[in-house]
């Protein structure tokens, strides 16, 4: 048996005509009790065979071939189909088949739905359909759009009633439709109707005779509705070539309309009663962000309290020296003891900006920004060198100090020698210049503005065995 059916090449073979062998499908298959054939020629031509066969011999279909063909183990209509051999597996769907329809399994599925088998094929345009697709009509079966295309026509609508009366123009008379009355209406149209016909043929003698029959005698109507007389005018004459001026209208005796405003009740409020203050839900604020803790830097730190520092002031010509002590000193605060007296200064912290690159006479210096609160100051300081830590800009509301030279200078003190920075510029305007050693924490080692000079000339440990100040 070939696996495609010899009708239809899209189908799978599902049995072999017992006349002509030839391999059919579901939709081809017709079952007698002869066994399985591809049309009703096959059957007839089958029969008639075997009608003159002897009994007992095979059919002449049958004998043309070596070996019988193949007849299959059951009728695809049986109710019962025989059970699956043991090590077959069983189709993964049953056909949706309603015994006594022309539905079969014709082994392939719906065009409409691709994972739904399909039990029948379109007479018009052979598309496979499933059970939801097909259209069972009169003629055969179809799908869906070809069964709208075979559908008988609608019938024409009813034409509506003539009516009573009859015209000139009808062939025949049509019978009016038929409206219910009581039996006193239709005895009397009755009655009417005979004493018209009397009267038509007998001239007056119609109404005896009308009276005789006991009909109602017509009742005037006392309020009769007569028909409006319409008195005939006729239509003014408009002149075209005169012009009509619209009436003049003064703005000012044309009063506006009043319209009173509307009267509002104020509330009534009872003095008795005591009225809360409605408050609404109070706007909660985020909490501000918390701020880096500064950096609190103490110069003195490396220094152990007792030791001193002998400064020189020549002002005006005249020499003076002072000594600074330190007395004691902490993380944040230092206590120097000076000519006037014992000072304790408390450092403040301050927050890095960033990094900013000054240049100064042709030089690039990478300098460090940082800012003070309280008091506001902010100052660029030299990040890089020996010499970092010197202040090369400061701003603040009382100071503004620029530098315009900066070059490197030994400064002499006794037998040590110190590696500083010569810092020029100037200070609220006016020329100044700074000598600026890193290992001395009390500032500029030598400082000159103006007429006033002030210079480091000795320093010690030990604060108690320093030397008498020249005279």
């Amino acid at each position: 048996m070939e696996k495609t059916c010899s009708n239809h090449p899209e189908s799978l073979a599902l049995a072999t005509c017992k006349a002509c062998e030839k391999s059919i499908c579901l939709m081809c298959v017709c079952d007698e009790k002869e066994g399985t054939f591809c049309s009703t020629k096959c059957i007839q031509v089958f029969r008639e065979v075997s009608d003159w066969v002897e009994p007992g011999s095979a059919p002449v279909a049958a004998a043309a071939t070596s070996a019988p063909a193949a007849q299959p183990e059951g009728s695809v209509f049986d109710p019962d189909p025989p059970a699956p051999s043991q090590g077959t597996e069983q189709a993964e769907f049953e056909p949706l088949v309603t015994p006594g329809t022309k539905w079969r399994m014709i082994g392939s599925v719906c065009a409409a739905h691709t994972d739904t088998p399909a039990v029948a094929t379109c007479e018009a345009c052979d598309t496979t359909v499933c059970a939801l697709c097909v259209v069972e009509a009169d003629n055969g079966t179809y799908c869906a759009a070809c069964a709208a295309k075979k559908a008988p026509p609608a019938p024409a609508p009813v034409a509506a009633a003539p009516s009573r009366q009859r015209t000139a123009s009808a062939a025949a008379p049509q019978k009016a439709p038929a409206t219910r009355r009581s039996s006193s209406d239709s005895g009397s149209g009755l009655k009417w109707a005979i004493a018209v016909v009397l009267a038509v043929l007998l001239g007056g003698g119609g109404w005896v005779l009308m009276n005789s029959t006991g009909g109602p005698e017509p009742t005037p109507d006392p309020n009769p509705k007569k028909d409006p007389v319409i008195a005939k005018t006729d239509p003014v004459k408009v002149d075209p070539t005169k012009k009509v001026d619209p009436p003049k209208v003064d703005p000012k005796k044309v009063d506006p309309p009043k319209v009173d405003p509307p009267k509002v009740d104020p509330p009534k409020v009872d003095p008795t009663k005591k009225v809360e203050p409605k408050v609404g839900p109070k706007k909660v604020e985020p909490p501000p962000k918390p701020k880096p803790p500064g950096v609190v830097a103490n110069p003195w730190t490396p220094i152990a309290p007792g030791a001193w520092y002998r400064m020189r002031i020549e002002k005006a010509g005249k020499a003076s020296y002072a000594d600074l002590v330190l007395k004691a000193r902490d993380a944040g605060s230092y206590t120097l003891s000076t000519p006037n007296g014992d000072v304790t200064t408390s450092i403040p912290p301050y927050w890095v900006k960033g990094e900013e690159t000054l240049t100064i006479d042709g030089q690039r210096w990478i300098c460090e920004v940082r800012e003070w609160e309280s008091p506001p100051l902010r100052r660029w300081v030299l990040v890089e060198g020996k010499n970092a830590g010197a202040v090369l800009k400061e701003e603040s509301p009382k100071h503004k100090q620029t530098t315009t030279r900066l070059w490197e200078h030994t400064l002499r003190l006794g037998r040590r020698a110190l590696d500083c920075l010569v810092i020029e510029g100037d200070l609220n305007g006016a020329p100044v210049k700074t000598w600026y050693c890193a290992l001395i924490p009390v500032g500029p080692v030598k400082w000159e503005m103006g007429d006033t000079t002030t210079t480091l000339v000795e320093m010690g440990d030990d604060a108690k065995t320093r030397p008498a100040p020249p005279k």
